[in-house]
Order: C-alpha cells, then sequence, then structure tokens
C-alpha cells in the first residue's frame, strides 16, 4: 500500500460529474510540458498543510472559478510511486443534467470543458480511460469494498 506520506510530490486530481455520470469536467492542460495539448481532470499540487480535500477545493476553484466545500469531495484513492509522488483521486456528482453552467466564462489559458466518459476525446491524458471509469464505478456501486479495493489497487 502506498505510503502517501513519505511522497516528496502530493498532487489531486479530481472528476467532477453530472448526476448520472455522463459529464465530466476535463481542463486541456498547458503545463507541464508532458501534459500540454492533452485534456486531464482538475487538479494541481497539494499545499503543505492541506488535507487532499481542502486541495481540491482550492484547486477547483483556481481551475474552474466555482467554490466547493472540502466535505463535498470524495477521496477515492491514491495513486503513485512511494518516495516519489502521490496522486489522489477525488470525484463528486452535482444534482444537475447537464455541466455546461460550471464552465468558466472567463478565458484562462487552461480552457474547461465538458467531456464525455463515454467518448473521451483522442488528446486525453491515457490513464484517465482507466482512472474515470472506475471512479465512476466507485461512486455509483454499494459493494462496501470497492473503495477499498481502489485505494489499494486491487481493482
Amino acid at each position: 500500500m502506498l505510503n502517501y506520506l513519505l511522497a516528496r510530490h502530493m498532487y489531486v486530481l479530481g472528476f467532477m460529474f453530472n448526476q448520472d455520470y455522463s459529464q465530466v469536467l476535463l481542463v486541456l492542460k498547458n503545463r507541464p510540458k508532458w501534459q500540454a495539448g492533452k485534456f486531464n481532470g482538475i487538479g494541481g499540487h497539494v499545499e503543505p498543510g492541506e488535507t487532499p480535500e481542502i486541495a481540491m477545493s482550492r484547486e477547483f476553484h483556481e481551475e474552474v472559478g466555482h467554490q466547493t466545500t472540502p466535505g463535498s469531495w470524495r477521496h477515492l484513492g491514491s495513486i503513485g510511486r512511494e518516495r516519489d509522488f502521490c496522486c489522489h483521486i477525488l470525484a463528486q456528482r452535482l444534482d444537475v443534467l447537464d455541466l455546461v453552467a460550471m464552465v468558466p466564462m472567463l478565458k484562462t489559458d487552461e480552457p474547461v470543458v465538458v467531456g464525455f466518459p463515454g467518448s473521451l476525446p483522442p488528446n486525453v491524458i491515457p490513464n484517465l480511460r482507466w482512472i474515470i471509469p472506475m471512479v465512476i464505478d466507485s461512486m455509483t456501486t454499494s459493494d462496501p469494498c470497492y473503495a477499498a479495493n481502489f485505494a489499494l489497487g486491487k481493482r
């Protein structure tokens, strides 16, 4: 099991879904260099003293322009390389049919768009092709062991 406390770099990766999980917010990245021109979830660095939920709430506000509460984000698991990096995966489902209203009106250098989990764009970060379905499964399953298995990398 990953001991994220030993990681030199900690990140959060978040997914905001509509009520039936047919839409997800994605960001078209310009940085870091290896992500430039690719779609990813919302996220970034965990600052010293922040929990993953607090960091996710802050990053969502910075990138999307909407306030969320740390408690509204569900921490689903962590992936990474011990002593190197840890990426906490979080998600939230809004009780709305269409996420278009969540797309920020301000033009930033990293635009936020509504994506469709069933047909992700070809220029998506490759890991999202398995992470997003696992996140949806974890958010919608009634199996109490699923989230634990996801966090341990057993699913």
